[in-house]
C-alpha cells in the first residue's frame, strides 16, 4: 500500500515570505528614527539658543560697529538654521510619507497572513481527515485482501470439487456406454435369432404345406445344402441365394475393414489393429494388435494355412493358421490397402505409394519385385488357379493387369468407372473375367482378353459409403452381393443384370463382402464392427 508525502509546512513558508517583503523597507525604518532623533536634538538646540539669549547681560553702551556685526552674524546664523529645518521638516515629511505607506503595506501583509493562517487551519483539519479516510481505506483494504484470500481457497477447492465431480461423471457414462453397447449387442442377436426362428417357422409351415400337396413326397435339396469344404468347392454347382440372417455376431469394437474366406474359415480384418479367425460363429484365433497405439488393418487374406494383413503401420504381415510368426515385411511408404496369398509361399501387396510388390515367405520375407504405377492402388485381386497374374484397382477408375512372373504390366484397361476403383475380383471359373466396384455405385464385369465391359449390375437404391467397399461373387459365378450405406444387401444376377433380392439385416453401412466357404454362404461385416452370416 503506497503512502502519502507528509503534508507542507505552510506556516515557515509564509514566515519567510514576510522576512524577505520586509527586507526592503529596513533602511527606510532606520533613516526615519535617525531623522527623528535629529529633529529632537534640533529642537533641543533651538530651545537652548533661545534661553541664553534672553537671558544675557544689560545692553552695553551703544556701538554701533560690533552690534551691527553681532546682528549679522545671528541674522546669518537664523537663516542656516532654518534652511535646515526646512530640509529636514520636507525629508521627514517624504520619511512620514514612506512611513504610511511601509505601514499600509504592512497592514496588508498582516492581513494577508491572517488569511493564509486561516487557510492553514483549514488545511489543517482537511489533512486530518484525509489522514482519518486514509486509515479508514488502510482497514478495508486489509479487509478485502482477507476475503480475497478466502474466496480464492473457496475456488481452488470448488475446482478440485468439480475435476472430481468430471471425472467421475465421465467414467460413469463411459460405463454407461459399455452397457449401452452390451445390451445393443444383445438386441442384435436376440433379434436376428428370432428373425431366424420366423423363418424357420415360415420355411416349415410351407414345407408341411408342400408335403401335404405332394403326397409325402420329401424335397432333401431345398433343405441340406452341400457341406464339402474348400474355396472352389461349389464351382460347376447350382448357386443357393441367402434369404434370411443366420448368425449375426461382432468380433469387432469397431470397423470391419475386410473380410476373407477359406474352407469353413472366415478372417476379419479391424479398424482396431486386430485379425480374427472365425470358425462355426465363433473366434477361434486373434493376430495383429502390435505397434504403437491403434493402426488400422485396411486388407487381409487366407489361403493354404497362410494368413497375411497390411495396413496404416506400411507392414506386411504373415502368420500361420496356428498363430506362428512368418515374417514381417517393410518396404512400403504408403497404407497397405490389398494383400494376397500366392502359390509358393509368395504374398503380393499394393500401397499408396503406387507400388506394387512380391514378398517370398520362403526367404524370410525378402522382396522379390517391385513396380510402380502412376495412379494410385485401392484394391488387389489374383485368380485362384493361377499365381503368376494379378489385377489392381486404381483412383483413377482404370483397371491394371500385372505379369508377376516377368514383373511387367500386362494390360492397362482405363475408364472402367467414373471414380476410383473399390474392389476388384476375378470369376471363381473363367480368370479372363474380372469383376470391379466403383465409386459410381455400378459393378461391372470385364472381359480382359477382349478390353471390354460385358455387363453392369446396378440399382437405384444402391450406394457405396467408403472407397474400401467391397462384393461377393457366387461360386459359379452367376451372382453378386454387396452392401449399400444403408445396411441393406443387394443380390444381383449377373446375366440378366438384375437385382433378385434385397435383404435386410445391418443397422450401419456395410463395408465388406465374401460369397464362399465350406456352405457357399455369404457373409457381411459393417461399420459398427457386426458380422452377418447369411443362409
Amino acid at each position: 500500500m503506497s503512502t502519502r508525502p507528509p503534508p507542507f509546512d505552510v506556516i515557515s513558508s509564509l514566515t519567510m515570505r514576510n522576512s524577505i517583503e520586509t527586507y526592503s523597507f529596513k533602511p527606510i525604518y532606520n533613516t526615519h528614527r535617525r531623522l527623528l532623533k535629529e529633529q529632537q536634538q534640533l529642537s533641543l538646540s533651538q530651545s537652548l539658543s533661545a534661553s541664553t539669549s534672553n537671558s544675557s547681560s544689560p545692553t552695553p553702551p551703544f556701538n554701533p560697529s560690533p552690534q551691527k556685526s553681532r546682528r549679522n552674524l545671528n541674522q546669518s546664523s537664523y537663516w542656516s538654521d532654518d534652511s535646515e529645518a526646512t530640509r529636514l521638516g520636507t525629508e521627514l515629511a517624504s520619511l512620514r510619507k514612506a512611513l504610511d505607506e511601509t505601514t499600509e503595506l504592512l497592514s496588508k501583509s498582516q492581513r494577508s497572513n491572517m488569511l493564509s493562517s486561516s487557510k492553514i487551519t483549514e488545511l489543517q483539519g482537511e489533512i486530518i481527515k484525509e489522514k482519518a479516510a486514509l486509515k479508514t481505506s488502510s482497514s478495508e483494504i486489509t479487509t478485502l485482501q482477507t476475503l480475497n484470500q478466502k474466496l480464492n481457497s473457496e475456488l481452488t477447492t470448488s475446482k478440485s470439487s468439480e475435476d472430481q465431480l468430471i471425472n467421475r461423471m465421465i467414467s460413469e457414462k463411459q460405463n454407461m456406454i459399455e452397457q449401452v453397447q452390451e445390451t445393443t449387442d444383445l438386441c442384435d442377436a436376440l433379434k436376428g435369432e428370432l428373425e431366424m426362428v420366423k423363418q424357420l417357422l415360415e420355411d416349415a409351415r410351407a414345407e408341411i404345406k408342400n408335403l401335404k400337396s405332394q403326397k409325402g413326397e420329401e424335397s432333401n435339396d431345398l433343405l441340406r445344402p452341400s457341406m464339402e469344404s474348400g474355396d472352389n468347392c461349389f464351382l460347376g454347382c447350382s448357386t443357393i441365394i441367402p434369404k434370411k440372417v443366420n448368425v449375426i455376431f461382432r468380433p469387432h469394437a469397431s470397423e470391419v475393414m475386410d473380410l476373407k474366406t477359406s474352407g469353413g474359415s472366415y478372417l476379419t480384418a479391424g479398424s482396431d489393429s486386430y485379425l480374427k479367425l472365425i470358425r462355426g460363429g465363433n473366434v477361434v484365433s486373434t493376430f495383429g494388435g502390435v505397434g504403437v497405439g491403434i493402426q488400422p488393418i485396411c486388407c487381409c487374406d487366407i489361403s493354404s494355412n497362410i494368413i497375411c494383413s497390411g495396413g496404416v503401420d506400411k507392414v506386411v504381415r504373415c502368420w500361420e493358421e496356428g498363430g506362428r510368426g512368418l515374417g514381417n515385411m517393410q518396404g512400403h511408404g504408403g497404407k497397405i490397402v490389398g494383400v494376397r496369398v500366392l502359390e509358393g509361399k509368395k504374398v503380393v501387396s499394393v500401397a499408396g505409394d503406387r507400388r506394387i510388390k512380391v514378398w517370398d515367405l520362403g526367404r524370410r520375407g525378402s522382396m522379390v519385385s517391385t513396380n510402380k504405377h502412376p495412379s494410385s492402388f485401392t484394391s488387389l485381386s489374383s485368380p485362384q488357379t493361377s499365381g503368376d497374374t494379378c489385377s489392381t484397382g486404381h483412383s483413377d477408375g482404370g483397371l491394371r493387369i500385372w505379369d508377376l512372373k516377368s514383373n511387367t504390366l500386362a494390360a492397362d484397361i482405363p475408364g472402367i468407372h467414373n471414380g476410383s476403383v473399390t474392389d476388384v475380383k476375378y470369376h471363381p471359373e473363367e480368370s479372363s473375367l474380372v469383376f470391379c466396384l466403383g465409386r459410381d455405385n455400378l459393378i461391372k464385369v470385364v472381359d480382359l482378353r477382349m478390353c471390354e465391359i460385358l455387363h453392369t449390375l446396378s440399382h437405384p437404391d444402391f450406394r457405396i459409403g467408403c472407397n474400401w467397399t467391397s462384393f461377393g461373387v457366387s461360386p459359379d459365378g452367376v451372382n453378386v452381393a454387396c452392401g449399400s450405406v444403408n445396411g441393406d444387401m443387394f443380390v444381383w444376377d449377373v446375366r440378366e443384370e438384375k437385382m433378385v433380392k434385397k435383404l435386410k439385416g445391418h443397422r450401419e453401412q456395410v463395408v465388406c463382402v465374401v460369397w464362399g466357404g465350406g456352405e457357399g454362404q455369404v457373409v457381411s461385416g459393417d461399420k459398427g464392427g457386426s458380422v452377418i452370416v447369411w443362409h
